[in-house]
């Protein structure tokens, strides 16, 4: 139907699923890339896992639930300036967490002059902005916190569905040449949907063409990934799985993927992330070098 268009899906969570299952039966080739493992806590709202593949990566279970409907390539990876890549992609849709990750990629697509989508759920709200190479950008608006905000404020799952079912309707008009730069955003209490209009700041650095995301000048190393105690932080250095594997064993049963090594207090990445259940960054990087210290 649809094969000659690539779509690259960038976070395969709650909105990520939704959009990767409607676009897939659709028949749109899928580029999913996710740098998580499946926990209990996403089942709510992640409608490609089941508690079978608590602790396998997403972006290659998700692959799994689609590939029969279409041609789907996955990668397990954190997207970073030193490696984001979208060449060849129709569209890219940005599913993911994190307010960095966002600002990064609207850089390079604003650089490269490549048309996506935005998506974000939070409580009872969802926000998708659909940007076109010459419109305004994510940074005309978006304010530029850090961390994932999901899970610290709770997302109920009708909105993450109803955020994904509108971002994936807004990639199909656009693939049809029937799309325009647009920002709906929804309400669950009261059901409301609306459509806001977005204009050009004058001082956006990345209208503006300074790119300070790609280039390294705003962002940071390590992120909190929600206040209910789960840090991630990078090495900056590729790992060997084996080694981390025999290290963790004494820690407790071990989940181990093609590209990662844990178990309940540590998950290590072969890329270099680090994810550790911890209250503080300090915790965190102290229980790492007590049980890895790779």
């Amino acid at each position: 139907m649809h094969q000659h268009q690539l779509i690259t899906i960038v976070g395969v969570g709650g909105t990520g699923c939704t959009v990767a299952s409607l676009l897939a039966r659709q028949g749109y080739r899928l580029l999913l890339i996710d740098r998580d493992i499946i926990e209990r806590s996403n089942l709510n709202r992640q409608i490609l896992y089941t508690n079978n593949e608590i602790g396998r990566e997403k972006a290659i279970v998700a692959k799994e639930r689609l590939s029969g409907f279409t041609e789907i390539e996955a990668k397990v990876e954190d997207v970073k300036k030193e490696s984001i890549d979208f060449h060849g992609a129709n569209l890219i849709i940005d599913c993911t967490d994190n307010m960095e990750t966002r600002m990064l990629i609207n850089d390079y697509c604003k650089k490269h002059r490549l048309p996506w989508i935005y998506t974000g759920a939070i409580e009872n709200k969802g926000t998708v902005f659909i940007q076109i190479p010459e419109g305004p950008c994510l940074r005309c608006f978006a304010d530029e916190k850090y961390g994932e905000v999901c899970e610290s404020f709770g997302v109920e799952p009708a909105a993450v569905a109803m955020t994904g079912a509108i971002a994936a309707q807004l990639a199909k008009e656009y693939l049809n040449g029937k799309g325009e730069q647009k920002m709906v955003r929804l309400t669950m209490h009261p059901l409301q949907i609306t459509l806001i209009n977005v204009h050009k700041r004058t001082s956006c650095p990345a209208c503006n063409g300074r790119y300070e995301y790609l280039e390294g000048m705003k962002g940071k190393r390590v992120v909190r990934v929600c206040s209910k105690g789960k840090v991630e932080f990078e090495l900056g250095k590729m790992v060997d799985l084996n080694e981390a594997k025999e290290r963790l064993a004494k820690g407790g049963e071990l989940r181990e993927n093609s590209c990662s090594v844990g178990n309940d207090d540590i998950v290590v990445f072969s890329d270099g992330r680090v994810i550790v259940y911890a209250a503080s960054e300090r915790e965190a990087r102290k229980k790492y070098d007590q049980m890895v210290g790779i």
